[in-house]
């Protein structure tokens, strides 16, 4: 779509506007109260083209806002459509000023992971190369898939497993994998916040120390080491 609109915007102005101008869009928010999954968080992965940030290789000059954690079933609006945009107003914002207008000195964006290993029965997950603090909010959002080899395909729900983090310091995040055992002992794949509506109104487990800003939903498949 972001190709398309370009080239017709490039085209219909003949030439005034360049074919790849820089484009932001708004993840997509949470809608109802509970936890299922059904098709939410593949919609928000899809919107990254699988990587689960923006700009990335595949889209460049493309910026966005993790809206994921701000949820208001009861606005007026429907659910999908939070009452309050000045938070996300302030994230898009954010973003544009680095990404389109080339402002290097903003962080314009949450925690990303940038290595997950496992030392025994701890998985650790390192984000923004140690470079950036983060803000732990809360215990919950990881899940594990577990597989008798770590090319193990997950297929079901019932596959992924809910783990609590455990530890965490100034860049980390650590949690037990020990849910992993007996012939499927190995961790596949690894998930945080894989919910339709997946916290409290910015209560997510992780943000950004410095911005604020949450740490987007990412899958990630072993091995981890």
């Amino acid at each position: 779509m972001i190709e398309d609109w370009r080239a017709k915007f490039h085209a219909k102005s003949h030439s005034q506007t360049s074919n790849q101008f820089p484009f932001g869009f708004v993840q997509l928010a949470p809608w109802r109260d509970q936890t299922a999954e059904l098709g939410f968080s593949e919609i928000r992965w899809a919107q990254t083209f699988g990587f689960g940030f923006v700009p990335n290789p595949s889209l460049s000059s493309v910026f966005m806002a993790v809206a994921m954690d701000l949820p208001d079933f009861a606005s007026p609006y429907g659910a999908i459509h939070p009452r309050f945009k000045e938070d996300v107003a302030s994230r898009l914002a954010l973003a544009a000023r680095a990404v389109a207008y080339g402002d290097s000195s903003i962080n314009f964006q949450g925690p990303f992971p940038s290595r997950l290993s496992i030392s025994g029965h701890t998985l650790t997950i390192e984000y923004d190369s140690g470079n950036s603090a983060i803000d732990v909010r809360a215990n919950t959002g990881f899940e594990l898939c577990c597989g008798n080899t770590v090319n193990h395909w997950c297929t079901t729900t019932a596959e992924w497993n809910t783990v609590p983090i455990t530890a965490h310091d100034q860049t980390t995040v650590s949690m037990d994998t020990q849910v992993c055992s007996g012939q499927t002992h190995v961790v596949a794949w690894v998930r945080y916040a894989w919910r339709e509506s997946p916290c409290a109104f910015m209560q997510c487990a992780v943000y950004g120390k410095d911005n604020g800003l949450p740490a987007p939903a990412f899958l990630r498949q072993g091995p981890f080491q």
